[in-house]
């Protein structure tokens, strides 16, 4: 009995070691492929925060632009992009207008006073 029971633990061992192996081989690729989802996501709210910014940047230097060419308060303006067009509508003080920036928004290419 006691040559039965240890031929038993020798092959519960083996089976044990088999099975950590097979576990070990499985989960480290597992581990891996999750680290890299989570470095990606970080990479990626990165460059999302540095496209926000952008986005803040140009718009400031939009409402800037336009201040200065109408000679108007910046809380007076409305600057809103129209869609499917470069043109901006702006309202300020009430009065209506047609903007096109260049292409950096550091000067108007043209405006119109819309009659609304």
């Amino acid at each position: 009995m006691g040559i039965n029971h240890a031929k038993q633990n020798k092959k519960k061992l083996k089976n044990l070691k088999e099975n950590l192996s097979i576990g070990f081989i499985s989960g480290v690729p597992i581990i891996l492929f999750f680290c890299f989802l989570v470095f990606a996501f970080h990479f990626l709210s990165i460059a999302v925060a540095e496209m926000k910014d952008e986005r803040l940047k140009a718009e400031s230097m939009r409402y800037n632009v336009v201040s200065k060419e109408l000679n108007v308060s910046r809380k007076h303006l409305l600057v809103e992009k129209r869609a499917f067009s470069d043109l901006y509508e702006v309202n300020a003080n009430g009065d209506h207008y047609l903007v096109e920036f260049n292409d950096d928004c550091t000067k108007l290419k043209r405006i119109v006073k819309d009659s609304k």
